[in-house]
């Protein structure tokens, strides 16, 4: 059977659903009779980020290229983006266009997975009809970002009339993947979707061969976007505290889709408090790299802000350090983590307070051994209950139950 997936990221993507699920393992998924799935992304790009990534010469619109067991079509090139209400308006404009042209060219799947952009659910509709059932994946709500701007014009396209963009796209939908229970009980409650038509799709990780560094390099580790948003002083205001009491305490900054401006920022923070030997800002890295990180460390850090978009989250990181083996200090306002670390035993929840991260932190510190346990019972949970093949095997069986009979 023919998957089509619509996102919007764009290649090359470092993306760890996309990869390990749709593009990994969902390819080989078919057993008992089954069909395997043939899966085929489609993915804008900007010029920039293709030379960056030393694509192929040879690669332009509507070339085609294996991505591990599935395959991916370059849909159109992005123009780079500017700044302000100008830029949201014209990339959802540019994005859809280069969507429309490319989809025109592509023969009718079996089902149609779209991630996060409304317009992209509008623009298979449109393609297809209802003879091809349409899962709409939603992992966080772009128009709450915008309405939180200090532009008004801003928050009226990009949260007034983003929010009216998402509701259509969740009509005309055939069923929503929501990131989390959290988010499915939002698009219920404050979208009207019905029960039935919403199935919780949250992130995992793989766990790890090995047991984490008993003696590792780095005290603290935090791997994640460093977008203002995300309120990385807070962290590191605690990991302050921390040095106070232990000053040789390090802590490892791990960017993942960072740019430039986001590290720079961090690293002036980092100088203003102090913090410059006590705190290292590292650039992205590879995926496949990154849990050799986080087993140097003794504890993992997701202390997320309790901003609307994330509260309804499924935090990759918090997964990652439980599959690591090491324990967590993670934010208890955000249901997903207060849910997963109460369930594992696999770290401590606190909130997203300098002074409750900074005492949570010196708590695990002082217990070495009672914290490598804790790691412990997060990576064998994971193995247990969190794991990549667990999710493919939910989305496997949802497509499954959305394509038409006799098509499976």
């Amino acid at each position: 059977m023919r998957l089509l997936v619509l996102t919007d990221k764009r290649w090359p993507t470092n993306h760890p659903f996309l990869e390990e699920v749709l593009a990994g393992r969902l390819p080989r998924a078919g057993g008992n009779g089954e069909r395997d799935w043939e899966v085929q992304f489609l993915f804008t790009a900007t010029v920039g980020n293709l030379q960056g990534a030393g694509a192929p010469a040879d690669l332009r619109a509507g070339a085609t290229r294996p991505w591990h067991a599935a395959s991916f079509r370059l849909a159109g090139i992005e123009p780079v983006r500017s700044t302000g209400v100008v830029n949201l308006v014209e990339r959802y404009r540019c994005r859809r266009r280069v969507f429309e042209r490319a989809l025109a060219g592509i023969d009718t799947p079996d089902a149609v997975w779209v991630r996060n952009d409304p317009f992209l659910v509008m623009a298979a509709r449109r393609r297809f009809g209802r003879r091809v059932p349409i899962v709409y994946q939603v992992s966080f709500f772009h128009f709450q970002v915008h309405a939180e701007s200090a532009s008004m014009l801003t928050r009226l396209l990009g949260g007034v009339l983003g929010r009216r963009t998402v509701q259509k796209a969740l009509r005309i939908c055939d069923h929503v993947a929501a990131i989390s229970p959290a988010m499915a009980d939002e698009l219920v409650a404050g979208f009207g979707v019905e029960r039935e038509r919403v199935t919780p799709v949250p992130l995992a990780a793989s766990p790890a061969d090995a047991p984490a560094d008993p003696d590792p390099r780095w005290d603290g580790v935090y791997i994640g976007t460093l977008q203002g948003n995300r309120q990385l002083e807070t962290i590191l205001g605690a990991w302050r505290r921390v040095t106070r009491e232990r000053p040789a305490s390090r802590l490892l900054v791990l960017g993942v889709s960072a740019n430039r401006g986001d590290a720079d920022r961090l690293r002036a923070v980092v100088d203003g408090l102090g913090l410059a030997e006590s705190v290292e800002v590292r650039p992205p890295v590879p995926r496949p790299e990154v849990e050799g990180y986080l087993q140097d460390a003794r504890i993992g850090i997701s202390a997320i802000p309790p901003r609307s978009y994330f509260l309804v989250s499924s935090p990759t990181k918090l997964f990652e350090y439980m599959a690591a083996g090491i324990p967590v200090v993670a934010s208890g306002e955000i249901p997903e983590q207060d849910w997963a670390v109460t369930e594992s035993g696999g770290g401590v929840t606190c909130e997203f307070r300098e002074d409750a991260i900074a005492e949570a932190l010196l708590d695990l510190l002082s217990r070495p051994g009672e914290a490598l346990e804790m790691g412990g019972r997060g990576r064998a949970w994971i193995r247990e209950h969190r794991n990549w093949d667990l999710i493919t095997r939910d989305v496997d069986g949802l497509l499954r139950s959305l394509v038409p009979e006799g098509n499976s």
